[in-house]
């Protein structure tokens, strides 16, 4: 799948969560996480740009999304304050998950 088509997947996939943060939090939240979900939809497709790592291996499994899960974590824990942190990791892994879930959709599809 290109960019584009993750990146309106990411959109799909975030309108109810994006419904919810407006409804029981913030719009401010809600549109930060629309955000972070455009503009990291590609991300696990840096296997791409990455020459010992084949496309569509490791990052694109539930193991690459744990890992990326843990270092990012730690990194906007560091960063920012514990709800904070907690906030953005947790949109960032969503992104991550949807991306995982439309590249199933793809033909070719990922191991899950």
């Amino acid at each position: 799948m290109k960019r584009s088509g993750h990146i309106g997947f990411n959109i799909l996939a975030y309108t109810p969560v994006y419904f919810l943060l407006t409804h029981f939090h913030s719009s401010l939240i809600a549109i930060t996480g629309l955000l972070i979900v455009i503009f990291t939809a590609s991300f696990p497709d840096i296997d791409n740009k990455l020459p010992l790592i084949a496309h569509r291996g490791t990052i694109h499994t539930p193991i690459g999304l744990g890992v990326f899960n843990l270092i990012l974590g730690y990194i906007f824990l560091q960063l920012f304050a514990v709800t904070t942190g907690v906030v953005i990791t947790l949109l960032f892994t969503f992104s991550y998950f949807s991306h995982l879930v439309a590249d199933t959709l793809n033909p070719t599809g990922i191991k899950w």
